[in-house]
């Protein structure tokens, strides 16, 4: 990249940055979407050249259930909307299709190949398959081709165990980077050794989590302080702990969102916004996630769940690589996928 040009990996946390700090070249709409009242301005305002990567399934914040449509409203309502050109992949074709604008379709810009997971296949088929209820017996067929890969999702209902299964793991990885994950809506945790309180959860610095020495009291390696979803997304570990919450659980042969409180302003879609606030935090570990769920009994059937799709159960003691298993869940699930 020539000087004078910056990158905007991520969309997403550009949009926060946004709303937090303002910008000359996207406004919000009422509802802090990009485009029903207004949108971007020409490209003629740009003081730098911004590549913004735009994907699926990863729309966490208030206004942006739309998805993928509201960057075509934000893109038509704009008074130079004839001067922009679009370049995307094919299956973003039908979105576009009216805009005055030029389009460019390239099947170079499907950004399939999951290169996170050390080219591991299937790590977002598996997680979509989980968030979207497809049928046990298909998720833990992808389930056993990433263990067999590499890719470790395993589940626990012990704390401790999860910690002690990272810190033995990456005991000789000095740059390896691991760390506690949670959703920013569960109300749970706290009473289960995970404070992801927003007092608590606001005071993370961000750099230090992610990048100091794993002795620094600041660093995700000393798996106390937790990263929500907002300071997690478009980052990375080499593992993640992910704390399960209340706020998405697995009830009635589907995912519910009772106690996952409200928004203020309100989503438009808030069970879809959960699942993508699941789905961030289950791709974050390059190598796999642990997933803790809180020994409760209103999170029995989550559990279960995760154990039926071919999640691997982790069991405290014992040598790290002999620390979990294969294990049926006490009531299999009907093989059929959820309304």
């Amino acid at each position: 990249m020539r000087a004078g040009k910056r990158l905007v990996g991520c969309v997403s946390r550009f949009w926060g940055f946004r709303r937090k700090h303002g910008s000359p070249t996207i406004w919000p709409n009422g509802s802090g979407g990009l485009g029903a009242t207004a949108g971007f301005q020409g490209p003629h305002c740009f003081r730098h050249v911004p590549v913004a990567l735009i994907g699926n399934g990863q729309a966490i914040h208030v206004g942006e259930e739309g998805g993928i449509p509201l960057w075509y409203e934000a893109v038509r309502r704009s008074p130079r909307a004839a001067h922009w050109t679009i370049h995307g992949a094919p299956a973003f074709a039908e979105v576009f299709r009216d805009l005055q604008g030029a389009t460019r379709w390239h099947p170079t810009l499907s950004l399939d190949t999951e290169i996170r997971f050390h080219l591991t296949p299937r790590v977002h088929q598996f997680v979509a398959g989980l968030l979207d209820g497809l049928a046990p017996g298909t998720l833990r067929g992808w389930a056993d081709e990433l263990h067999d890969g590499g890719h470790r999702f395993l589940v626990t209902r012990d704390l401790e165990s999860a910690r002690s299964y990272l810190r033995e793991r990456y005991a000789d990885a000095r740059f390896a980077r691991y760390g506690i994950v949670a959703s920013s809506k569960d109300k749970w945790l706290p009473r289960h050794g995970v404070d992801n309180t927003f007092q608590t959860t606001k005071q993370l610095r961000v750099g230090p989590w992610y990048n100091a020495d794993p002795s620094d009291s600041q660093s995700c390696c000393r798996l106390q302080t937790v990263a929500t979803e907002f300071s997690s997304q478009g980052l990375e570990l080499d593992c993640a702990l992910l704390a399960w919450g209340s706020d998405l659980l697995w009830t009635d042969g589907g995912w519910s969102i009772e106690f996952a409180g409200t928004n203020r302003p309100r989503l438009k879609d808030p069970l879809t916004v959960r699942k993508n606030v699941y789905r961030v935090l289950l791709t974050r570990g390059r190598d796999g996630t642990v997933v803790f769920v809180p020994p409760d009994a209103r999170m029995d059937a989550t559990y279960e769940r995760l154990l039926a799709v071919g999640m691997r159960e982790l069991r405290g003691g014992g040598q790290m690589a002999k620390s979990y298993t294969t294990r049926t869940p006490s009531t299999p699930e009907p093989e059929h996928p959820q309304p």
